[in-house]
């Protein structure tokens, strides 16, 4: 009750935990925690309750899931995590100084041993496939979990519910392709049908984040796995396209998903490419 700020970070974690408790630890983990943390904390001290990206149900409206748009939680997981950001809204709607903060696929060290990327390099580096579910084409908001550390202590003091993520989903391809630049392997890959909690894809809109804070979190592979892709030092460019025919594709009601991945296999190529890129001389 004396403290300057409260960040409430615990709860139950794992969207495939399928234990026989694990609908009353999440319960009480996610949102009975949660509503203990706010009897505790008087209305003036700023306060954090860290969320998920999960209660949106990925990126289902061919675009950047947005704050305001409605919740969709696919799992117990999920819905447990939404429980909890139920409990906020009273306060929320006083107008003190909480958020509710919702990171989106955090990577980077200490990562959780159930989590996709630790499992990979495990795999990898025991020489066993890479277990994927659903897809490599799956697309993840991968964001440093430094940078998520570093929103969620800036957003101290500020309120309402921010997306923490970079607005840049990847596909799983780059994440596989980063684990083997890493472990120095050449992986193979397995891909298994995805559980009805598993989303497809997710990709943050951090507006609101930029807004309150000045803050943009990046992905690892800025600096790290696209640079190591054997992807990107085949092709550093990346696929030509003509953005008129991406307009039209997407007037017509295609997906982003669907966009992109035709662009990938080059159906929207430009009549005209450059052999040579040359960049303006500016001196």
């Amino acid at each position: 009750r004396r403290a300057d700020a409260v960040i409430h970070l615990a709860g139950c974690p794992g969207v495939r935990d399928r234990r026989p408790d694990i609908a009353h630890r999440r319960r009480r983990g996610n949102g009975d925690a949660t509503r203990a943390v706010l009897a505790s904390t008087p209305a003036v001290v700023p306060l954090v309750v860290v969320s998920s990206s999960s209660v949106s149900g990925g990126a289902r409206f061919g675009r950047a899931s947005r704050e305001a748009d409605p919740l969709q939680p696919m799992g117990g997981y999920a819905e447990s995590k939404v429980s909890a950001e139920r409990v906020c809204t009273t306060r929320l709607d006083t107008g003190g100084p909480t958020v509710v903060a919702r990171p989106f696929t955090a990577v980077g060290e200490g990562q959780r041993p159930d989590m996709a990327l630790s499992r990979w390099v495990e795999a990898a580096r025991a020489g066993r496939p890479l277990r994927v579910l659903g897809g490599v084409h799956r697309t993840r908001d991968f964001t440093d979990v430094r940078d998520v550390a570093r929103a969620i202590t800036a957003l101290l003091g500020s309120a309402g519910i921010v997306n923490v993520g970079t607005g840049r989903p990847h596909a799983l391809a780059q994440a596989i392709e980063a684990v083997a630049a890493a472990v120095g392997v050449d992986p193979v890959v397995d891909v298994v049908p995805a559980a009805t909690d598993e989303v497809s894809d997710t990709w943050a809109d951090p507006s609101r984040l930029r807004e309150l804070t000045g803050l943009q979190p990046i992905s690892p592979d800025s600096t790290e796995w696209i640079a190591n892709a054997k992807e990107f030092a085949e092709n550093p460019i990346g696929t030509w396209f003509d953005p008129e025919k991406l307009v039209a594709a997407r007037e017509s009601g295609m997906s982003f998903q669907e966009i992109h991945e035709r662009t990938r296999a080059g159906e929207y190529l430009p009549e005209f490419i450059p052999e040579d890129i040359f960049l303006p001389e500016v001196w």
